[in-house]
Formats: structure tokens, C-alpha cells, sequence
């Protein structure tokens, strides 16, 4: 499986990215931010995203929104 990973807390996205990499779980890409997101997004293959729904800038409801979760 992988993971595109985003939280605007350092900390947070370390953690999860570091769980879920010893289970055997390919992060794609971990980002900070919901314009980084979508970039990332548009370019990388991904099974899942983890999305922080209170993200600075465009929110996690946005970002989801553009990729197209309504």
C-alpha cells in the first residue's frame, strides 16, 4: 500500500510516517501543507491519503475536496 501523508505538524507526520513504515506500509509522500498535497497528489501514485482535517492555508475538507471526495 501507499500512503501520501498530510499534517502541517512536523512531529505528527514523523510518527505516523515511522508506524506505518514498520508494518510494512510505503509512505509516498509525507507533506505539510493541503496545496502541497495536491501537487504531490497529481504527480505519485497512492492508495491512501491521511489527511489533517485543521490544516493551515487550504484545510484538510478542501484538499479532500479537490482530489475529489466531495
Amino acid at each position: 500500500m501507499r500512503v501520501l501523508l498530510i499534517d502541517d505538524h512536523a512531529l505528527v507526520r514523523k510518527g505516523i510516517e515511522e508506524l506505518l513504515q514498520s508494518r510494512g506500509v510505503k509512505v509516498v509522500a509525507s507533506v505539510s501543507s493541503g496545496e502541497e498535497g495536491l501537487r504531490r497528489a497529481r504527480e505519485l501514485a497512492f492508495d491512501l491519503v491521511l489527511l489533517d482535517i485543521q490544516l493551515k492555508g487550504v484545510s484538510g475538507i478542501e484538499t479532500l475536496r479537490k482530489l475529489g471526495g466531495s
